[in-house]
């Protein structure tokens, strides 16, 4: 069904496939995710157009310095005096809670146990960007909790399914009402949540939420899916998503994202 807006309203059973993009300052661009722009909308000067980096040519034997691998599955998996990880010798966790630099590319396999949520900040730049991602959308690593981007520049989360049971809230939050941390240039694309019930009726699968003196600004989601969206009580969270603004918190921010229910 659609709400006075004109936007559909997310139903429990009820799939979204969401085009969704948020940006100040963009400039128009060709895009490898063939985004073409409404008229009169320009294009983000970062996160549709990027490609990630080719993986290190000393991979899959030896580490290499700024590239993470995590496979929990894998046989000689560990943390111990393996600060990066590599196919052959992944990391069993990812660095949460840590401040990656630029360039910084963390790749999670797929694994038959799932991955936990946690804290991501990146301290990148448009030259030097960061990642967080699955190898590609056939191999996307689960997670069962919420993603949070709460402060840092310039990074791309894309190719991850965070799937919840059903009874509590999963998806990726940039921002927190509580902090004082600003973000700028996040794209999150690509990516699939699933079961996400919230704690409140303001709970979503995709959140932007600036704090009381923090900025969040030129940031994209695209091609995102959610599924089964909904908060406490059974009422469903339009869209899965949630923007939440405030006087100089986010400026001349732009949005489109026709969603589509099947």
């Amino acid at each position: 069904m659609k709400n006075n807006n004109s936007t559909w309203v997310a139903v429990k059973k009820i799939k979204y496939s969401l085009l969704f993009s948020l940006f100040v300052y963009g400039i128009g661009l060709s895009t490898a995710f063939a985004y073409t722009p409404p008229i009169g909308i320009p294009a983000p000067d970062f996160g549709i157009d990027e490609t990630a980096p080719a993986h290190p040519a000393n991979w899959p034997a030896t580490e290499a310095v700024g590239y993470y691998y995590i496979d929990s599955d894998h046989t000689a998996a560990t943390d111990e005096n393996n600060d990066y990880g590599f196919p052959d010798k992944p990391r069993i966790s990812i660095p949460y809670n840590t401040t990656l630099a630029a360039g910084s590319y963390i790749e999670v396999a797929p694994s038959t146990s799932t991955y936990p949520g946690g804290n991501l900040r990146f301290d990148c730049s448009l030259a030097q960007p960061c990642w967080f991602r699955g190898a590609d959308q056939s191999n996307m690593p689960t997670f069962t909790s919420l993603i949070l981007l709460q402060q840092g520049q310039y990074a791309i989360v894309e190719n991850l399914n965070i799937s919840g049971s059903g009874t509590e809230r999963v998806g990726i939050t940039l921002g927190h009402p509580g902090s004082d941390y600003s973000s700028s240039h996040y794209s999150v694309r690509n990516n699939t949540i699933s079961n996400n019930v919230s704690g409140s009726s303001n709970g979503s699968a995709l959140g932007f939420y600036p704090g009381a003196n923090s900025t969040i600004t030129d940031i994209v989601f695209y091609n995102n899916t959610v599924i089964d969206a909904q908060a406490e009580l059974g009422v469903s969270v339009i869209d899965g998503i949630r923007i939440t603004g405030r006087d100089g918190g986010d400026e001349r921010v732009w949005k489109w994202y026709p969603n589509k229910g099947t």
